[in-house]
């Protein structure tokens, strides 16, 4: 028990000087469990044998509690059972996390290699103790046999995409074709494997979405690997600029774009194509190498998008966008409908000006009784004016008088 309390001590105070998401946390972690585990036993069965009880409770422990078959069920194998299952959960752990803390970074194992050892000193640790467990519950080997053939027959029957996925994992880890860290496009889905494993690989994408991809998928269709010989990789970016811009100067301006970007590559050097003339405008294609560990091809694409146009906006080129000029030279019968057309718009245009509304309607009567108010007021005479008549009425009637009589 001093020796167990001496080893923890030392152990943590081992992890205390490590940073906390140092690899070597969890090997010593692990280690100081497994060493729990065995001292305890040992005390145990030490405490036994000194108190002469150790025969007594192993007769005790292994006193038959089921019999099925012919296999005996006691405490003693169940616990023995219990013991190896832990031992080998502890044991696969300890040996992952000293392979990454010191045999991996040591000879410069790449990042897939040593997941795939991993996941399969794994599977073969846990193969081992499930023969060990069964050995431990007295079960016989032998009738194995009839197990497997039980489980062929269910293989042909029901189990087949599981058989599929199965051994196209195990294809993957031994082939190698997807590694844990890759960049692949599956389905146009793009992200990046976090876990190979013997029936599905995690597939990460840009969103934080982790997908489970059946083995089968990967082995049986065409996926595309961004990283299964280099990160580096090249990405175009089409641009299209009017015919009255220079394109020697169109060029300049994309080649120096995509040197104001940190994450374009300067070697190989970036270039720009003149792919076509098209209707509207001359189409460009500017060529830039990038790291696609460091950033997804869309988002860069996106972003150099805006740097071409703050340069095209400050050199006043134009970016066009799709026109049609109509030139008709002869069309039969198109006189009349035009005509029609016209006379259409100018009935509807006369009727909406010809129909005033209330507020005007009331507006242009007042207006008209005002001036007849007016002409009538102009129509009625003065007092002088009568007077002026019945002067001249009565200056006609007396020369009508005087005419008679110097005629006669």
């Amino acid at each position: 028990t001093l020796g167990m309390h001496v080893m923890r001590a030392a152990i943590a105070r081992r992890v205390e000087r490590l940073e906390p998401g140092d690899a070597q946390v969890e090997l010593y972690e692990s280690t100081s469990r497994l060493v729990t585990m065995g001292a305890l036993l040992l005390c145990v069965s030490l405490a036994l044998r000194i108190m002469a009880l150790w025969g007594a409770v192993l007769i005790l422990l292994k006193v038959p509690l089921l019999v099925v078959q012919g296999v005996e069920f006691s405490i003693f194998n169940v616990i023995s059972a219990a013991v190896i299952v832990g031992a080998s959960a502890l044991v696969s752990r300890v040996v992952r996390v000293l392979l990454n803390t010191h045999v991996y970074p040591t000879f410069d194992v790449d990042v897939g290699v040593a997941y795939a050892v991993n996941t399969l000193l794994g599977y073969a640790i846990v193969v081992i103790g499930f023969f060990l467990v069964l050995v431990a519950l007295g079960v016989n080997l032998g009738a194995l046999t009839v197990v497997l053939a039980s489980l062929s027959v269910g293989i042909g029957f029901g189990l087949q995409t599981l058989t599929e996925n199965l051994i196209s994992g195990f294809i993957i880890l031994f082939g190698r074709a997807v590694r844990k860290g890759d960049y692949v496009t599956v389905n146009d889905t793009y992200g990046r494997i976090e876990a190979v494993g013997a029936r599905s690989v995690v597939l990460r994408t840009t969103d934080n979405v982790d997908l489970l991809i059946p083995s089968k998928e990967l082995v049986g269709k065409t996926i595309t690997n961004w990283t299964y010989r280099d990160t580096i990789v090249r990405l175009h970016v089409s641009v299209g600029v009017s015919y009255g811009a220079d394109p020697h100067h169109v060029r300049d301006i994309l080649l120096d774009a995509a040197t104001r970007h940190p994450n374009i590559l300067p070697k190989p050097s970036p270039e720009v194509w003149l792919t076509g003339f098209g209707d509207s405008s001359v189409n460009f294609e500017l060529l830039v190498y990038f790291d696609c560990r460091h950033t997804v091809a869309d988002r860069l694409r996106g972003q150099l998008n805006f740097v071409i146009w703050d340069a095209l906006a400050e050199a006043d080129i134009e970016i066009p966008f799709p026109q049609r000029d109509i030139h008709i030279r002869s069309a039969p019968g198109l006189d009349p409908l035009i005509g029609r057309a016209v006379d259409d718009w100018a009935v509807r245009h006369h009727k909406a000006h010809a129909a005033p509304s209330p507020a005007r309607v009331s507006a242009s009567a007042e207006a008209d009784e005002a001036e007849r108010l007016d002409a009538s007021a102009r129509e009625v005479p003065s007092d002088e004016e009568v007077d002026s008549e019945a002067d001249s009425e009565a200056d006609s009637e007396a020369d009508s008088e005087d005419q008679p009589s110097s005629s006669a």
